[in-house]
């Protein structure tokens, strides 16, 4: 499936396939270039915009300082990992 323009380009040399707000768009056009990729079994990434993923990030930074009742700092610690028992731990 060829577009023409700017969406052409991106799809042709950057390997993108443009999302929109645009109902037509994404139920007919959208769909028709997913389902060609996967037909031909290749990759595709679908990924939120930069905005949605701050809302996300938030959302998520204040559900964890909720649960473990201390702010989110980044700082690694082997209890961090989901289901860590402290078993064979060789400090």
């Amino acid at each position: 499936m060829a577009f023409p323009g700017i969406i052409g380009f991106l799809m042709n040399y950057a390997d993108v396939i443009p999302m929109s707000n645009n109902v037509h768009y994404m139920q007919r056009d959208f769909s028709a270039v997913i389902e060609e990729l996967l037909n031909k079994k290749e990759y595709v990434l679908i990924y939120p915009e930069q905005e949605m993923c701050k809302a996300d990030y938030e959302l998520k930074k204040a559900a964890y300082e909720r649960v473990y009742g201390k702010t989110l700092s980044y700082a690694f610690d082997k209890t961090d990992i989901a289901g860590w028992t402290g078993e064979n731990d060789e400090q």
